[in-house]
């Protein structure tokens, strides 16, 4: 396993341990609005390393067709990005986590939101995390 990908599944692993998971209600699954709301949450909460956009209008990407023909709901595929925004341009990291709410994945919105949250929560105080944040690994 290269260091990248073992830094990932260690913050991944933390994200999961941590005591912040504890505070989320883990009743229900995430759905389109809840992920939405929640990414959303998270820019405002830490507008310095997250920005949130949909493929659609940063891309031009087509708008996937909604799996239920009653509902007109335009649904955007939604993703964050995580970097430290007070670094100049060019040396800024970004890390892109995107997730989809699907009928048999449903825990890859909650860790895309846990992961999120853990590296925001932690970018002063975690090394990995700082490092994450803060330089091109």
């Amino acid at each position: 396993m290269s260091n990248s990908s073992h830094l990932v599944a260690s913050l991944l692993l933390l994200a999961v341990l941590s005591p912040m998971v504890l505070s989320r209600d883990y009743s229900t699954y995430e759905n389109y609005n809840s992920l939405t709301k929640a990414l959303n949450d998270l820019s405002i909460m830490y507008p310095d390393y997250v920005d949130v956009d949909t493929l659609q209008d940063r891309y031009g990407v087509p708008t996937p067709a909604n799996l239920d023909p009653t509902d007109k709901t335009e649904m955007k595929t939604p993703f964050a990005v995580v970097t430290n925004k007070r670094i100049s341009q060019n040396d800024k990291p970004q890390i892109l986590f995107m997730s989809s709410v699907a009928t048999i994945d449903h825990i890859g919105a909650t860790s895309l939101i846990e992961f999120i949250t853990f590296l925001c929560e932690n970018a002063h105080s975690d090394g990995w995390v700082n490092t994450m944040l803060n330089t091109r690994v």
